[in-house]
């Protein structure tokens, strides 16, 4: 399946290499995210004010010569912090966007105690195609990119489904990679059947209430 995806893209000759790592493994020091050369690009989003404005980060990387470019979406209390990922990135010739929305990674520096207690929490997803879409918007217009891939972990591959089917920028995605996706509760039984049925049962149980 991966090596079908790449060849899609144009990326057959690619070499994916897994490595292993101790769990007390320090993958990413901050030496090595300095050495990237990253850049933040703010998103200021609506409902916030001038006071405490509401906004969310896009992290990114490019270099003159890539055509192509890597949208990631970080998972529930993530952040980009993979410099392990990036020469292979830069093999494929990928220019790197993460989209950081409100309550995640960076988009908390400085946020109040209450508003950090809230750190990824979200009562629909679709609060978050505002930011996406703002970030799509950004990552476009650096450059007139031949391929554009959507990269996710976790619960950032649930977004990603939703994107693919609400975002504004969804057709201009030639492909999708998700990591470890949250898409199901994966207990099974009457727990899942209530978890699947709860748009449902909220409005019943807020009237009983």
């Amino acid at each position: 399946t991966v090596r079908h995806a790449l060849d899609e893209i144009g990326l057959a000759g690619v070499v994916v290499s897994l490595r292993h790592e101790a769990a007390e493994s320090t993958i990413a020091t901050k030496t090595d995210m300095a050495a990237l050369g990253l850049q933040e690009h703010v998103l200021y989003l609506s409902g916030g004010s001038s006071g405490e404005p509401r906004r969310a980060f896009v992290t990114y990387r490019t270099a003159p010569e890539n055509t192509r470019c890597l949208i990631w979406l970080p998972g529930r209390n993530d952040m980009f912090s993979h410099p392990h990922v990036v020469p292979l990135l830069d093999a494929c010739g990928l220019d790197l966007y993460v989209i950081e929305h409100r309550r995640l990674g960076r988009s908390q520096l400085g946020a109040s105690r209450d508003d950090f207690a809230l750190t990824s929490h979200a009562v629909n997803f679709r609060d978050f195609l505002e930011e996406h879409d703002a970030g799509f918007a950004f990552a476009l217009s650096q450059k007139a990119y031949a391929n554009v891939v959507l990269y996710s972990h976790s619960t950032g591959g649930l977004e990603t489904t939703l994107y693919c089917r609400e975002g504004k920028y969804r057709d201009r995605i030639d492909a999708v990679v998700l990591n470890s996706p949250f898409l199901d509760w994966g207990m099974g039984g009457v727990a899942e059947m209530l978890c699947d049925a709860m748009d449902e049962l909220m409005p019943i149980a807020s009237f009983l209430k």
